[in-house]
């Protein structure tokens, strides 16, 4: 009963009344930080949209089930051979006919860095690599040709000592497309003749 009428004072209900406007400040300054936080949210989702737009940009949306050229194989194709580069009659390289496919088996112009081995091989014989170039994206470029069918040609001088009786080289390309990061491989034998002149 006292405790009753003690909170009837004039002190008691003061208390209660600042706690009150403590209360409801404090709610206000809540709703004030929700507020800020929903624009800063919004003004980010803005500037993600605006950064999607500018990265999809010059991209046009492709029909359902279309999907853009990209490179899907490589090959080496005749007549690569060796090659009688220094007019000596004698071959001291390999001349590389490369061609490179898109997936639905057309000749795609790419994008690429390549690196070339290629190993002596006899029959009962190891290979032995007597080989090795890389062409940088702008070389293999610079090696596209179309005068005779599009392809790439790749000259590869012979460094190694070729083993006598040898006169078949295994071609190894190995291309790294420079747009998707797919990596391809094809290997050819060619004829090689170190006492022949070039064909």
């Amino acid at each position: 009963m006292w405790i009753v009428a003690l909170c009837l004072l004039p002190a008691c209900r003061s208390n209660f009344l600042n706690e009150n406007d403590r209360l409801r400040a404090r709610v206000l300054e809540l709703e004030s930080q929700v507020a800020r936080l929903q624009e800063r949210t919004e003004a980010a989702e803005k500037r993600l949209e605006v950064e999607v737009r500018k990265q999809s940009a010059g991209q046009p949306e492709l029909p359902q089930g279309v999907a853009p050229p990209h490179t899907s194989r490589v090959e080496i194709i005749k007549p690569s051979r060796g090659a009688d580069t220094d007019r000596d009659g004698k071959e001291d390289a390999v001349r590389i006919y490369l061609a490179t496919y898109d997936q639905h088996n057309r000749f795609l112009p790419t994008l690429a860095r390549v690196k070339v081995t290629v190993a002596a091989v006899r029959a009962g014989m190891e290979a032995i690599t007597v080989a090795t170039k890389e062409f940088d994206a702008k070389e293999f470029d610079a090696a596209y040709r179309s005068g005779s069918g599009m392809h790439y040609t790749l000259v590869v001088p012979i460094t190694d000592q070729i083993p006598q009786g040898v006169d078949k080289l295994a071609v190894t390309v190995e291309l790294t497309d420079l747009l998707t990061g797919a990596v391809h491989e094809t290997q050819k034998i060619v004829n090689f003749s170190a006492a022949s002149a070039s064909r």
